[in-house]
C-alpha cells in the first residue's frame, strides 16, 4: 500500500473546491512586504508622497478608516488606479489581520506594474488599536 493513500475518497473537483483559496493565499501572503502600524503612522507624519488604499467594501470604508485613505474595494482595483505614478508608494489595507483583500489587492497592484506597494500588517483592526487616525468622512481622489 503506497503511504500516501487515503481512505478517504477526494476527487479533484473536491479537492479544487475546498483548497483552491488556501493554495493560492498560502505563497501570496508571503510575497508582499508588510509595514506595522506605527511605521505607517511615522511615514505618515514624515509628509512623505504616499497613496493609501481602503480596499474594503464602500460600506465598511463609510464605517470608518484610516485618515486620507481613498476607497478602492479589492475588485475595481484595475479600474480605479489607472493614471497613479507606478512608483509611488501606496499602502493597501483590509479590516483585519487574517482577511485576505489587501494581499489580493498587493498582488493586482503588482501585476499592474505597480512597484512600490506595502500591505498594513494586521489590517484596519490592528491600526484601531494602535491609536491610528481614523474618519468618516468620503473618500479623497487617488492621487
Amino acid at each position: 500500500m503506497d503511504e500516501y493513500e487515503s481512505t478517504v475518497p477526494v476527487t479533484r473537483e473536491s479537492f479544487n473546491e475546498e483548497n483552491d483559496i488556501a493554495i493560492f493565499m498560502g505563497p501570496i501572503t508571503s510575497m508582499y512586504d508588510r509595514i506595522k502600524a506605527q511605521e505607517l503612522k511615522t511615514l505618515m507624519k514624515s509628509g512623505r508622497k504616499l497613496s493609501i488604499i481602503d480596499v474594503r467594501t464602500p460600506e465598511e470604508y463609510r464605517s470608518g478608516h484610516i485618515c486620507g485613505a481613498a476607497e478602492v474595494p479589492v475588485e475595481s482595483i484595475e479600474e480605479m488606479v489607472q493614471g497613479l505614478d507606478t512608483e509611488r508608494l501606496i499602502v493597501v489595507y483590509c479590516g483585519a489581520p487574517m482577511s485576505a483583500e489587501g494581499v489580493v489587492a498587493a498582488d493586482k497592484l503588482h501585476t499592474l506594474s505597480f512597484h512600490n506597494v506595502l500591505v498594513l500588517d494586521g489590517g484596519l483592526s490592528v491600526w484601531k488599536k494602535e491609536g491610528g487616525c481614523l474618519e468618516l468622512e468620503t473618500s479623497p481622489a487617488l492621487h
